[in-house]
């Protein structure tokens, strides 16, 4: 899978990935690891995937194990930064909630989903504020 435009946002110290269309677990890993070797990412860098305009249908517990797994392996990459997800309201938003309360526990990196970038940019704002104590972890 190609690797979608990438937005830089150093206020944020942060990259916006736009996901469109069917996501499928090998399309994802393949973008995350395109993204984890984006000329502007660094660690301790917290990422937004805006998949508002992408379809989890189809998508499998399997299948997200194997996402998650994928993620797990980047910890030491990542640091100690989060992950917002924003889809649309509706069934990928439900679905998503769902994969992270069966694996978000498993991995370090924080995880949250929202159904707005606004939304997304702010948590990420009171994580650099504030630390990670007050939100989820994954």
């Amino acid at each position: 899978m190609k690797i979608p435009p990438v937005e830089h946002l150093p206020e944020l110290n942060c990259l916006l990935i736009r996901l469109d269309g069917p996501l499928t677990p090998a399309g994802f890993i393949d973008v995350y690891n395109g993204v984890l070797k984006h000329e502007k990412f660094r660690k301790d860098m917290h990422l937004i995937w805006n998949a508002s305009s992408a379809s989890l249908q189809g998508i499998t517990m399997k299948d997200v194990k194997r996402v998650f797994d994928c993620v797990k392996k980047s910890e030491a990459i990542r640091g100690r930064s989060c992950s917002a997800w924003v889809f649309s309201r509706g069934q990928n938003y439900e679905s998503a909630c769902l994969f992270n309360a069966a694996f978000g526990s498993n991995i370090k990196i924080r995880y949250e989903i929202f159904d707005s970038i606004h939304e997304a940019s702010e948590w990420i704002r009171n994580v650099k504020l504030y630390g990670f104590q007050h939100h989820t972890i994954i």
